[in-house]
């Protein structure tokens, strides 16, 4: 009827540009936020493993990117992927690790190993040979960068430490006098924010074990 009609017509009309502004708006801006996101992790990671390093255009001419597994097996990736995982992992707290991002310095026993537990997550350089911490980075958004002007003071202690995988690798010094620390790698933690501290430690204690096997298949 031509009642039915008109219903229709009208009906069309008011469906036809919501569906339209969604399909055009939405894509782009998801797509230049990614892209900022991958800017940012990339000179993030290329200026601490390459004090040279200027510009994210050279990222994947300066690094081998994998994504690696408990037992340490790598799979190489592009770097896009290998940063795709990175923020995946960040964003979703929790989530099962089966295979984590890895950025191996070319011509250099150096790689940035991503280190993550709950709100606190980190950058750790680290010498595959020697198996020292070379340097270590709580970027922004990391729990960790909440310590402020005290973040450095502490980042400072674990530099120079070696992996050595064990559960208590890394340990805040005790607080009762009577206790006797028995971790390889002791720390002081920051007054004030003793579960900050603690919350770095255990990430490190309990995540850089996962990336054992890749190591030692590289000695």
């Amino acid at each position: 009827t031509l009642r039915t009609l008109i219903c229709w017509l009208a009906g069309l009309m008011a469906c036809g540009p919501s569906e339209n502004s969604t399909v055009v708006s939405e894509p782009p801006i998801a797509k230049k936020e990614q892209q900022n996101y991958h800017q940012e992790v990339r000179m993030q990671i290329g200026q601490m493993a390459d004090s040279l390093f200027s510009s994210a255009a050279e990222f994947a001419g300066r690094f081998d990117c994998y994504l690696v597994a408990e037992n340490g097996n790598k799979t190489p990736v592009a770097d896009t992927l290998a940063i795709d995982r990175y923020l995946q992992i960040i964003d979703h707290a929790g989530k099962p690790l089966t295979e984590l991002p890895v950025f191996e310095l070319k011509s250099s026993d150096r790689v940035v190993l991503l280190v993550k537990e709950k709100k606190a997550w980190a950058h750790v350089l680290l010498d595959r040979n020697s198996l020292n911490i070379l340097d270590i980075r709580f970027p922004r958004g990391s729990m960790v960068a909440g310590l402020g002007s005290n973040t450095d003071k502490f980042r400072e202690q674990i530099i120079g430490s070696m992996v050595s995988f064990s559960p208590d690798n890394f340990e805040l010094t005790p607080w009762d006098d009577q206790q006797t620390a028995k971790g390889d790698v002791v720390i002081d933690g920051i007054s004030g924010a003793t579960k900050i501290c603690q919350a770095s430690v255990d990430m490190l204690n309990n995540h850089l074990p996962f990336y054992r096997n890749y190591l030692q298949q590289m000695e």
